[in-house]
């Protein structure tokens, strides 16, 4: 593992408040420099439980300005990059927390810009882009044994895509590639369930189907690709968002004893819950939405084998989400066991015009929101 030495350039402190609902994620090293502390889901959170720290730097409007270094608790190096007041400028890179090299490339003015390149975790190459203000173009990709499968352009993909951080359950698609772009018809699978088709002429989508959509629902898009995406997230893109959980809403799931993957079982979970409100407005259902706050709150308890079980809608708004969230708590492995009911509340905030929204979810003994 790659373990550093953080040296902070001290200047004076803007005054700004780093805390949300009387709890604090940040602790002052002097002036305007800073620790923020960060969990496994991207979140600000208090220092007990906090997987990761950034050492940065902040300006009087609380955007992250100058160098960023971001480090594992056991002081494994994750990332370093250059923020000018709020926007990515200049070279990125990101780091697996066994020290191999995660992704490389340079931002100009928050946009990714020119050649970048990601890598598997055990430090082999998987693919390389090369992005102007034009297009995004797979240069080359990598199986997992190292076997080179698009060349210059050219080749057959088989691959995560989408814009969110990469787990176990994105978005896998499969297809040719051609002069960089997607061609003929891509195939596509989600948790190694059966996600969708593409068609492409010449690297131009031209239509697409979702294969396990609700019924009564249109499966049929085209507006837009969904697999034409080869520019992954990162944990670094998720931060800017500054959302914040406390440690006491996670913790039942973050038993130290536990075989249960929480990372894996949030990214499913809220994977499948976008998919349903992405299709919902797609398909001009957003009128299931009141403008504003809309809650949902599902009830289950957990066996001693580690089953949900007992699971159980109790808001009368929802119900569209109620099989994913059904399916997502079915299908996890080993969820710690309680003798207490928990809960799985979800607000879903829905802009003005209905031309935006953004959803919150947690796991709590709490009964309500």
């Amino acid at each position: 593992m790659k373990l550093i030495l953080i040296i902070v350039l001290f200047f004076q402190l803007p005054q700004i408040a780093f805390c949300q609902d009387n709890f604090s994620y940040y602790e002052v090293v002097k002036d305007d420099s800073i620790m923020l502390f960060f969990n496994d889901k991207d979140k600000f959170v208090e220092k007990e439980c906090a997987f990761g720290i950034r050492f940065t730097r902040v300006d009087a409007d609380a955007n992250f300005n100058g160098l960023f270094t971001d480090i594992s608790r056991d002081g494994v190096l994750l990332s370093t990059g250059f923020y000018d007041h709020g926007k990515k400028n200049g070279f990125f890179q990101s780091y697996y927390t066994n020290g191999k090299s995660k992704s490389k490339g340079k931002f100009v003015d928050n946009v990714p810009t020119g050649v970048w390149k990601f890598f598997y975790e055990n430090g082999l190459p998987e693919r390389t882009l090369q992005i102007s203000s034009d297009d995004t173009l797979l240069i080359s990709f990598y199986n997992k044994n190292g076997i080179q499968k698009v060349i210059d352009g050219n080749g057959e993909f088989n691959g995560y895509v989408g814009n969110s951080v990469i787990t176990q359950n994105s978005t896998i698609a499969k297809g040719d590639i051609f002069n960089g772009k997607p061609n003929g018809k891509w195939s596509s699978t989600q948790a190694d369930n059966s996600y969708s088709q593409e068609e492409f002429v010449d690297g131009e989508f031209v239509k697409g189907v979702f294969l396990n959509t609700r019924k009564g629902w249109d499966p049929n898009y085209t507006n837009r690709s969904i697999l034409n995406a080869f520019f992954p997230g990162n944990y670094y893109l998720e931060l800017e968002k500054f959302k914040f959980q406390r440690c006491k809403d996670s913790i039942h799931l973050q038993q130290p004893n536990s075989d249960f993957d929480s990372f894996k079982f949030f990214s499913l979970m809220k994977a499948r819950i976008a998919d349903v409100i992405k299709t919902d407005f797609r398909e001009n259902r957003s009128g299931n939405y009141s403008i504003g706050e809309n809650y949902m709150t599902v009830q289950f308890t957990v066996d001693e084998k580690g089953n949900a079980k007992d699971i159980l809608m109790t808001t009368t708004w929802g119900d569209q989400f109620l099989r994913e969230i059904t399916r997502s708590l079915k299908s996890a492995e080993e969820l710690p066991p309680t003798n207490t009911p928990l809960y799985i509340h979800m607000k879903v905030d829905i802009a003005p015009n209905r031309s935006s929204y953004e959803y919150h979810i947690k796991i709590t003994e709490e009964k309500f929101f």
